[in-house]
């Protein structure tokens, strides 16, 4: 069940970038990495988009980026 639910995720957002792409927007995500590293892969990611926000409880950080690039 629990795999299930993960195709259909990821199947539903390649769907929504792939729609955003077309309009030639941009997209924001939330990307989850391992604790204590949200900060350096902010940082190397930031190359491609704007971070804006870099969590420091919980192991995520929100990035803008152009939906070719979310590919």
């Amino acid at each position: 069940m629990q795999i299930l639910r993960e195709i259909k995720r990821k199947e539903h957002l390649f769907v929504r970038i792939h729609e955003t792409k077309l309009r030639g927007r941009q997209l924001e995500i939330l990307v989850g990495t391992e604790h204590g590293m949200q900060q350096e892969v902010a940082r190397v990611l930031g190359k491609i988009g704007m971070v804006n926000h870099v969590y420091e409880l919980i192991p995520y950080f929100s990035i803008v980026i152009d939906a070719k690039d979310a590919e």
